[in-house]
C-alpha cells in the first residue's frame, strides 16, 4: 500500500509542475536581430515556461528540469536515509554518522582539489575543494534534520558571493585592474525620475516589444535573462535596434537626459553610431536569488571607443546608470559595491579582510548613477511568482572634453 502512495506522490511531483508549465508560457525574441526595415534576419524565436520552484525556463528544457528535480530529490534523500539506517544499525550512535560525514566531505574536497593542471590552478582548486568539503558536510547535516546548519550554509556560501571569501577576493582583485589608473571613482547616487504611471507605461512598452527581446543564452543558458536593445558587453556595437528604441522610448530618453544634466551640470546627449541605452530583463527564477552575477567594473568605454591597446583611461570621466522599472515583490534589491573602506554608515555593510561590501538599495523609478569603474555586482533578488522580475534601463556615459558634454550609450 505504501508503494502506491509513493507512486502517486511521485506522479504528482511531475504532473503538477508540468501542467503549470503548460499554462504559463510566452514567446519572444523573434526579431531580436531585426534589420533597419524591422524584419528579422535570423530565426531567434524562444519559448519559455514557468515551472514552480524553478521559475521561467526555456520550454524545451522544462520537462527535463522537472524530471531532474524529482530524480535528484529521491536519490539524495534515499541515499541519506539508507546511510543513516545502515550506520544506526551497525554503529548504534550518531558520533559514527558524524565521523562518516566528515570523511565523505574531506574525500569530496580532495577530489575537487586535484583538478588543477598547474601550480596556480591547483591553488585555486584547493580553495574550492576545501569549500566543497565544508558544503557537503553542512548540506548533509541539514538534510538529516540539523536545521541550525542552514544559517551557516547561507553565511559561508551564499552571502560572500562566490564559493568562498577567497574566491570573492580573487574576483575583486581582477575587477580592480582599471580602478588604479587615475580615473575618478564616483559612488552611487539615487535621484527620483519616474512616477508610477510612467513606470507602468515603460513596462507596457517593454512587453509590447517582446519580439525584439534578445535572450542572453550564452551567459544565462536556459534561464530568463534578456536584453531589449544591444549591450556592448554582450553584443558589441550593434545599432540595428536603435530605431525601435528611439520610436518607443524617446520620451523616456528625454526625461533621463534632463535628470542627468541636472545632476552632472553639463549637457548630455545620445552618442550617434552607438547602442542606445537599453533594458536588462531578469524574469522570475530561483537562480537570481543566488549571487551568480559577476563582480566587475564597467570598462565598455575602453573596449568601444579607444583605438590604442593601453586600456588606460587616464583621467577620462565615465559614468554608469540604472533606472529600475520593475522590481520583485519581496526581499531587497540593489547593487553591491566593493571599496577599501566603508563609505556610509546608513548602508548595509559586510567587512572582508581587504575590502568592504556595501548594499545600495534600488527603488522603482529612481535613477542610480555611479562611476563605471567602481567595482560592483548585481545583488541577489528572490523571485518566485510568474509576474516577478528585475527590469531596469541601463546605460553608460563618458565626458567629451571637446564638446564639454556627456555622451550616453550602452
Amino acid at each position: 500500500m505504501r508503494s502506491y502512495v509513493y507512486a502517486f506522490i511521485a506522479a504528482g511531483l511531475v504532473l503538477v509542475p508540468a501542467a503549470v508549465s503548460k499554462l504559463f508560457t510566452f514567446e519572444c525574441c523573434v526579431n531580436s536581430d531585426a534589420d533597419l526595415s524591422g524584419f528579422s534576419v535570423g530565426e531567434n524565436l524562444a519559448k519559455f515556461s514557468f515551472v514552480p520552484l524553478i521559475g521561467w525556463i526555456e520550454a524545451k528544457h522544462s520537462l527535463f528540469v522537472i524530471a531532474v528535480m524529482l530524480m535528484l530529490t529521491l536519490i539524495v534523500f534515499s541515499f541519506i536515509r539508507l546511510l543513516e539506517c545502515a550506520f544506526r544499525c551497525c554503529c548504534k550512535g550518531s558520533k559514527f554518522w558524524s565521523a562518516f560525514t566528515v570523511l565523505l566531505a574531506v574525500l569530496v574536497g580532495f577530489v575537487r582539489s586535484e583538478r588543477g593542471e598547474d601550480f596556480f590552478d591547483r591553488q585555486i582548486e584547493v580553495v574550492g575543494g576545501t569549500t566543497a568539503a565544508k558544503l557537503v558536510f553542512t548540506s548533509l547535516l541539514f538534510c538529516r534534520g540539523d536545521f541550525s546548519s542552514l544559517s551557516s550554509l547561507y553565511r559561508e556560501y551564499v552571502s560572500p558571493g562566490f564559493w568562498s571569501e577567497e574566491h570573492l577576493a580573487l574576483q575583486v582583485e581582477a575587477a580592480s585592474f582599471f580602478d588604479n589608473r587615475g580615473a575618478e571613482i564616483i559612488l552611487p547616487t539615487m535621484i527620483p525620475v519616474l512616477n508610477s504611471t510612467q513606470c507602468k507605461r515603460t513596462l507596457d512598452s517593454i512587453h509590447k516589444l517582446r519580439d525584439y527581446w534578445k535572450h542572453a543564452n550564452v551567459t544565462a543558458g536556459p534561464f530568463p535573462m534578456f536584453t531589449l536593445g544591444h549591450a556592448s558587453y554582450l553584443h558589441g556595437n550593434r545599432t540595428n535596434l536603435n530605431f525601435v528604441l528611439q520610436k518607443e522610448f524617446e520620451w523616456l530618453y528625454d526625461i533621463v537626459i534632463h535628470s542627468l544634466e541636472n545632476y552632472l551640470g553639463d549637457k548630455v546627449y545620445l552618442k550617434e553610431g552607438a547602442n542606445l541605452p537599453g533594458f536588462h530583463l531578469y524574469l522570475s527564477s530561483f537562480v537570481w536569488g543566488f549571487p551568480v552575477a559577476r563582480v566587475h567594473s564597467d570598462i565598455q568605454y575602453s573596449d568601444q571607443f579607444q583605438t590604442d591597446e593601453s586600456h588606460s583611461l587616464g583621467s577620462k570621466k565615465v559614468i554608469s546608470f540604472t533606472l529600475p522599472i520593475h522590481l520583485p515583490l519581496l526581499g531587497s534589491h540593489g547593487l553591491f559595491t566593493y571599496t577599501a573602506n566603508q563609505t556610509s554608515p546608513e548602508l548595509k555593510v559586510r567587512k572582508f579582510p581587504k575590502f568592504v561590501r556595501e548594499m545600495h538599495p534600488y527603488k522603482v523609478g529612481h535613477l542610480v548613477i555611479h562611476g563605471g569603474l567602481l567595482i560592483h555586482q548585481i545583488a541577489p533578488s528572490f523571485m518566485g511568482l510568474p509576474g516577478d522580475g528585475r527590469i531596469t534601463l541601463q546605460g553608460h556615459g563618458f565626458y567629451d572634453s571637446e564638446l564639454k558634454s556627456w555622451a550616453l550609450y550602452w
